[in-house]
């Protein structure tokens, strides 16, 4: 299937040339919305094609699994056709770094070989929601001291493609930022009460109070620019 916003164009037709995929899904907007667009593919297309969901807790905000697992639950009862295999977790912790952390639970999904050894019979490729940062006169609305330099690292034209022969992976999002996204979610009515939106979770300030986002750390900011809402 191919979707569109007004920022770009996202094509899910090569799903019908593999049999096994991984999704990392953080609980957040972007991930759950990519999510929703690949389920949405496999079940209307009638595709055989197995996931297997990814997901790293922070320590210090470990909220992730939980709602990474919300939003599949709620995309499992829309689209039941599709065949969910596994959801690989894992918490980061003390000095692991957490996109290494990530790594070592995506080698898992391709069982720790290369995408193309012989035998091999783990996922054919990835996806992950990353996404474009808002305009930098917006960014810096959210980043008034400067503490996230890493965040302005994501604008410019990016390759959708990132990954290598072991680990190909597809970032469809990556040059869209959340107004876009937001564009797929009121085109398919996923804004509705009880819909995806009410399954994900942005913010990123330390809680054990995960019924309400802070409304004032730079993920909460982004999803109210982007969505004109964080609850």
């Amino acid at each position: 299937m191919i979707f569109k916003s007004s920022q770009d164009t996202y094509d899910f037709t090569s799903l019908k040339d593999v049999n096994k995929i991984a999704i990392k899904v953080s609980g957040g907007l972007d991930s759950a919305a990519l999510s929703y667009m690949i389920f949405k593919t496999i079940h209307e297309q009638n595709l055989d094609v197995e996931v297997v969901i990814v997901t790293t807790d922070y320590d210090t905000k470990a909220y992730q699994v939980e709602f990474a697992t919300k939003v599949i639950k709620w995309l499992q009862k829309e689209f039941p056709s599709v065949k969910v295999i596994d959801h690989i977790t894992n918490m980061r912790s003390g000095d692991m770094d957490y996109s290494d952390t990530q790594d070592i639970i995506l080698d898992q999904a391709y069982n720790n070989t290369c995408n193309d050894e012989p035998g091999h019979t783990g996922v054919q490729r990835h996806y992950m929601g990353l996404t474009q940062n808002p305009p930098i006169e917006v960014h810096e609305q959210f980043d008034e001291d400067g503490t996230d330099p890493l965040l302005y690292e994501r604008h410019g034209v990016f390759e959708q493609f990132n990954g290598d022969g072991c680990h190909p992976g597809y970032r469809p999002f990556i040059n869209t930022d959340k107004k876009g996204v937001a564009e797929i979610y009121t085109q398919f009515g996923l804004m509705e009460p009880g819909s995806l939106f009410d399954q994900t979770r942005s913010c990123e300030a330390y809680t054990t109070d995960f019924s309400h986002h802070c409304g004032e750390c730079w993920f909460c900011k982004e999803r109210e620019w982007g969505f004109g809402r964080t609850d």
